[in-house]
């Protein structure tokens, strides 16, 4: 929850354990709810998984997630305890990619990259709407990457 992260990206390292599970739990929630803009990709709905992936980074488990994460980059101690969590929400991500779109090699790799180079995109986005709203260029945002998507589907024969 907000309140463990935020305490342990403050300093408060007395409950490492309770972090770990935190994280753990957040991990199975991120995979689920990415896997399912994954599958809107299948369905040809690309519009609706772009939002989906750009409202799931505006959700408070997730702005959690991203402190914690923010966080372990200077703290080497926070860094190990979270590390495999995180390898393993990013390798599900990239294997529910080739699942669901029953491709493979090079062309879910590349998916792979561009799901998750959006993803992050959408990540550091919901840091800055929530200090400098701007809807004008969130609108644009979401366009540009809904076309980019697209652009990746067909350039693979997936649309």
């Amino acid at each position: 929850n907000n309140a463990v992260a935020l305490a342990f990206a403050l300093g408060n390292k007395n409950n490492t354990s309770t972090l770990v599970n935190a994280l753990e739990c957040q991990v199975n929630q991120l995979h689920s709810s990415h896997a399912r803009a994954v599958e809107d990709f299948q369905n040809g709905a690309v519009s609706k998984a772009v939002r989906f992936v750009h409202d799931t980074a505006r959700s408070p488990a997730h702005a959690a997630w991203h402190e914690v994460m923010v966080a372990a980059r200077t703290d080497p101690d926070l860094r190990a305890h979270v590390r495999a969590p995180l390898e393993r929400f990013e390798a599900a991500l990239l294997r529910a990619v080739p699942e669901v779109l029953h491709v493979d090699g090079e062309r879910a790799a590349r998916l792979g990259v561009v799901f998750l180079s959006l993803a992050h995109m959408f990540d550091s986005e919901a840091v800055t709407f929530a200090v400098y709203p701007n809807p004008a260029l969130e609108a644009a945002r979401l366009e540009w990457a809904t076309a980019v998507l697209s652009d990746e589907l067909r350039a693979l024969g997936l649309s």
